[in-house]
């Protein structure tokens, strides 16, 4: 049976070394040749600026968004209670979360709660959220339990309470 030559005799002992620093130089060298050559050839290239691809077919105009994820929020997070009983919303981007343990403003990372205090008269008039509607200046109306309709002021973070709207059980609104 032969033995094959590098077992009698081991290469020189830089051989490998040698080798891997050849080979190195020889790849970085070609790439830098081939960035080179792709530069000069197509002048402005890094100038151009990134178009998105246009849709293809039908596409919706969404097709090129990221793909959405889901994410189950619950009382851990900060929601103040599970059953859900309205959504909306805003021109921000908040999402506004009707519970029957008062108001969630979800802004991507946590909850904002904002709960029925009798002691203060900018609060919710309930907690048991019937119904949320944006009206068309992007104004948030809260339709609750028993405490009627109000009108949220983000600019103050406090609820204006309608007078003279029913004081029981809201279940609707529209423009």
């Amino acid at each position: 049976m032969a033995v094959p030559c590098w077992k009698t005799a081991p290469p020189p002992k830089n051989w490998v070394t040698d080798t891997v620093k050849r080979g190195g130089r020889i790849l970085l060298t070609g790439l830098l040749l081939a960035w080179v050559w792709l530069v000069c050839s197509r002048p402005g290239l890094a100038a151009q600026p990134a178009t998105a691809a246009p849709p293809v077919g039908n596409a919706p105009r969404w097709a090129d968004l990221a793909e959405p994820t889901f994410q189950h929020l619950e009382p851990q997070q900060g929601l103040p209670h599970p059953n859900i009983t309205a959504l909306a919303q805003d021109q921000q981007g908040f999402i506004w979360v009707g519970t029957q343990g008062g108001l969630a403003r979800w802004d991507g990372y946590r909850f904002r709660v904002f709960q029925a205090d009798s002691q203060q008269a900018n609060s919710l008039p309930d907690s048991f959220i019937h119904v949320l509607h944006l009206d068309q200046q992007q104004r948030l109306w809260i339709g609750s339990g028993n405490g009627g309709l109000a009108r949220y002021d983000p600019v103050h973070e406090r609820f204006e309470r309608i007078n003279g709207a029913a004081q029981g059980s809201l279940l609707a609104l529209a423009d």
